[in-house]
């Protein structure tokens, strides 16, 4: 158990953490200020840095903005002022990702899809060892990785049901 959340959990509860704390800044006073929306903003950044399932976060921040500014100006700078938290917090992720990928957007998403695919392989040159993704896709590749996870989300969702239907408190 204690493997399994250093691996799973821990970025969670981190997560977690930098969520409430901002949330805590926008509702520690009657009347949230421009200043708490920037702190808030950053917060959830560091949430979505933590894990990038925390990227919605900042539309719960924008929502606020919305509900919370008198005037329509005032939400436009709360909701200015949110994302230039935001933003501010990711630019040493998007810094290091310049400098060691050569772009602000790299991502391991891709590897992973042409590693299921087989499209995955390794290269060994002077400067270190390297995964190449074979350049050639085809419309039939990204079809089976789609249809594969349909049939992943299908037996969560059957699974979910299971959980929480009419025999879930009964089954356990």
């Amino acid at each position: 158990m204690l493997i399994d959340f250093a691996g799973n959990g821990s970025q969670y509860s981190l997560g977690s953490f930098f969520l409430i704390a901002g949330c805590w800044v926008l509702i520690h006073r009657r009347q949230p200020e421009a200043k708490d929306f920037l702190c808030s903003g950053f917060f959830c950044a560091l949430a979505f840095l933590t894990h990038g399932a925390f990227i919605l976060a900042i539309l719960a921040t924008f929502a606020c903005a919305l509900i919370s500014g008198k005037t329509p100006k005032n939400k436009v700078i709360y909701i200015l002022l949110s994302g230039a938290g935001f933003t501010a917090s990711l630019v040493p992720l998007v810094w290091f990702r310049l400098e060691h990928f050569n772009s602000p957007f790299h991502n391991l998403n891709s590897f992973f899809i042409a590693g299921v695919l087989g499209k995955l392989s390794m290269d060994s040159g002077s400067s270190g060892i390297f995964w190449q993704v074979e350049e050639t896709w085809h419309l039939g590749d990204l079809i089976t990785y789609t249809l594969n996870c349909l049939k992943v989300w299908k037996k969560f969702v059957i699974y979910l049901l299971w959980e929480w239907g009419p025999s879930g408190p009964f089954s356990g």
